[in-house]
């Protein structure tokens, strides 16, 4: 039996692999598949505990497997739990094996890869194909919720173009920080060139912007300040 779940899991991980390296040229034909993030935005306090859904819309594809990384921020939230929820697995009707599930706190990022394994077919219904629970340890921000290395497979093991959505969980209401941009430090540039006003680009709260504002803006966008 240990053998048997052993060939399983390589059979599997093998799958994951080959879906990682496949390209553009390798999609299927069809509409595109959703992989999002639900509930999209969510507002919780310090010390809330909550759960977000991985959810999976097919658009009439197939799919027999599904991989992503989410990330957040692990100052703000700390992930408890990363859970396989019902769609691969039709609620238990059919078996499926867990290639990824890791959680690092500290950097921020989960990892989770499922695919279904002894049938042939693909699942055509919308459903969760994960469950992940968070506390909120910090108050000052909210955290993106951002999906990323995501690939979702056909029954022939090609990547499916999938659309990605998002989530957010605002703390106290309060949005999480946006990194800066040098594109952001330009147009504060050319507001100071032209005398335009605007609170965003003040960000030393002189009731003026300045060039001052654009390099204050293009220093936190280098990681050398937090504005």
């Amino acid at each position: 039996m240990k053998s048997k779940q052993t060939i399983m899991a390589v059979v599997a991980t093998l799958i994951m692999v080959c879906m990682m390296t496949l390209s553009v040229a390798s999609y299927t034909d069809g509409g595109n598949a959703t992989m999002k993030v639900v509930p999209s935005s969510i507002d919780r306090i310090v010390g809330d505990e909550f759960s977000i859904a991985i959810v999976i819309e097919p658009d009439d594809a197939e799919v027999y497997s599904a991989q992503y990384a989410l990330g957040f921020d692990p100052e703000i939230l700390e992930a408890l739990s990363q859970k396989e929820g019902d769609f691969l697995n039709e609620a238990g009707a059919a078996n499926t094996i867990e290639v990824k599930n890791e959680i690092d706190n500290e950097a921020g990022k989960l990892g989770y890869g499922v695919t279904r394994m002894g049938v042939t077919t693909g699942v055509t219904v919308a459903g969760t194909l994960s469950q992940i629970t968070f506390r909120v340890i910090g108050g000052d921000r909210g955290s993106h919720l951002d999906l990323t290395d995501v690939v979702v497979g056909d029954t022939m093991a090609k990547a499916i173009p999938v659309l990605v959505e998002d989530g957010v969980c605002l703390v106290d209401g309060k949005p999480p920080y946006v990194t800066p941009t040098p594109a952001d430090a330009v147009i504060a540039l050319q507001m100071a060139v032209r005398g335009d006003y605007s609170e965003d680009a003040d960000v030393n709260r002189d009731s003026t912007v300045t060039s001052l504002d654009a390099l204050m803006i293009l220093q936190a966008a280098a990681g050398r300040i937090e504005l």
